[in-house]
């Protein structure tokens, strides 16, 4: 078969089918031999597996299954009032909690994104949604969003309590380019300086920019262009 691995976890290799994307696979990452297989339906999305559950969306739906048995364990609707279209397209999953990202379309000013946060064995939410949320990490305390929309792009950076939602800090800057949202690429907390968020963002269109901000309250410590070229991930170092 034709698959694209997903990750590592609890022992088991998981890959999704490259071909139809109707079906995740587990394999002994040992020898490669399926221990199961997962059937999903159609159209569905960013699917995660975590302690043994399988989660995912379709349209607006997040499901949570048991991957072995592929039993429902329970199911949120996160649609939004007409004429508005929500899509279900980022999950993450940390410390029991289920972070959904999702993309609201069909709004007066853009498409946007917000996040809402589930306990991952009930389903129960637990805050949210948080508008105009972006997701670029989320640590054990803490979950860091950009701001904007295609729209009403902006240089907003935002942290939660990964627990309870509350905002801890918000910080907004203006470079000589204001990203939108899907300009932000990723958030690296760098092993060897513990206090800082390393941000890089940029598309085909913007000069490349790589912004240093203080995790304690979201200090902006400087910020680089990269020689007017796309800045993609910044590189983990350890030593």
């Amino acid at each position: 078969f034709s698959a694209f691995p997903l990750g590592v976890v609890d022992g088991l290799l998981y890959a999704k089918d490259a071909l139809d994307f109707k079906h995740l696979y587990a394999l002994n990452p040992a020898d490669g031999k399926i221990k199961a297989t997962y059937t999903a339906p159609t159209g569905w999305n960013a699917p995660i597996v975590a302690n043994g559950i399988l989660y995912y969306g379709v349209g607006a739906d997040l499901y949570a299954v048991t991957f072995a048995k592929q039993q429902s364990i329970w199911h949120q609707d996160l649609s939004s009032p007409a004429p508005e279209v929500s899509v279900v397209e980022n999950i993450q999953v940390e410390n029991n909690v289920v972070y959904a990202q999702v993309q609201v379309m069909r709004t007066p000013t853009g498409p946007h994104e917000l996040v809402v946060a589930f306990d991952a064995r009930t389903g129960k939410k637990l805050w949210g949604p948080k508008t105009d949320a972006h997701i670029l990490a989320i640590t054990d305390t803490a979950i860091y969003t950009a701001a904007g929309t295609d729209l009403t792009p902006s240089a907003q950076f935002d942290a939660y309590d990964a627990h309870t939602g509350t905002l801890l800090w918000h910080k907004a800057f203006n470079p000589s380019k204001i990203p939108t949202a899907s300009d932000w690429h990723s958030i690296i907390k760098i092993q060897a300086d513990p206090n800082t968020l390393y941000v890089s963002y940029g598309n085909r269109s913007s000069a490349g920019w790589i912004v240093a901000f203080k995790v304690k309250d979201g200090t902006l410590l400087w910020q680089a262009n990269v020689n007017n070229q796309q800045a993609n991930s910044p590189v983990s170092i350890q030593n």
